[in-house]
């Protein structure tokens, strides 16, 4: 069976407090576009199998057993969440959410990219 069918995808503390960040009518549409796209990975055989609309982008720095994933939700796409994708496994991790601005926010990436670090190092030591 195929890792991405049975994907669990797990929230950390990180992306929840990310999340309580916006107002309850942007986080209900932060909750529902990732809730389409859970259903849509699970379904998926490939990234290209991703509906366009959510803009799936890997983070091309990673250069660990995951790949680190942005896509695009909540009111007219504005907010970023980014999902880390472990290689091998079905287990998944929703690390951090923000909002996009006119440039590509490299601060709020950075921070994402850190955390999955952080969040890969603890989960290797067990």
């Amino acid at each position: 069976m195929d890792s991405r069918s049975i994907a669990i995808f797990y929230r950390i503390a990180s992306f929840e407090n990310a999340l309580q960040e916006f107002d309850t009518t942007v986080d209900a549409q932060i909750e529902a576009h990732i809730a389409y796209f859970e259903q849509a990975w699970r379904a998926s055989n490939h990234d290209g199998d991703i509906p366009s609309g959510f803009c799936f982008e890997a983070y091309l720095q990673v250069q660990q057993a995951y790949r680190l994933c942005q896509i695009r939700v909540g009111p007219g796409h504005g907010y970023r969440c980014v999902v880390m994708l472990l290689d091998r496994s079905s287990a998944a991790y929703w690390v951090y959410a923000f909002k996009k601005t006119r440039n590509r926010q490299p601060k709020d990436m950075a921070r994402a990219c850190e955390i999955a670090e952080r969040l890969w190092d603890h989960l290797e030591e067990n």
